[in-house]
């Protein structure tokens, strides 16, 4: 079954909706996860952080979101690099909270501009 570009285009509109859709399930979980974290050492939560911010980084991009990943590679590259370093030491903390801070925003910025064009559509 051969799709026409229009019913192409319409899926894909829906898959973009879609994870439009899922960005404030995935701020939420970054708060949520961080909030464990920067309180008590939690292996469970950091892995979490981790998977839903390596998600981010390689997903974003490719939904007109380059911000968001561009932020998301950023934590990535400290993931990696402070990989063996559990618990996080105060000055990681620091440093996590800025970069996590700074995500969350351009991920609530994003989705304010996306409402914004929804209402004008």
């Amino acid at each position: 079954m051969k799709l026409s570009p229009a019913e192409i285009e319409a899926r894909l509109a829906e898959v973009r909706r879609s994870y439009i859709s899922s960005l404030r399930d995935k701020r939420d979980a970054i708060e949520t996860q961080w909030s464990r974290l920067s309180t008590q050492w939690d292996a469970e939560a950091y892995q979490s952080l981790y998977l839903i911010i390596h998600t981010l980084a390689g997903s974003a991009e490719t939904f007109g979101l380059a911000n968001i990943s561009q932020e998301a590679r950023i934590l990535v590259d400290q993931f990696k690099q402070h990989a063996e370093q559990h618990p996080l030491e105060t000055d990681l903390i620091t440093s996590f909270s800025r970069d996590i801070e700074l995500l969350v925003s351009c991920m609530t910025t994003a989705l304010a501009e996306l409402d914004t064009q929804k209402l004008k559509s």
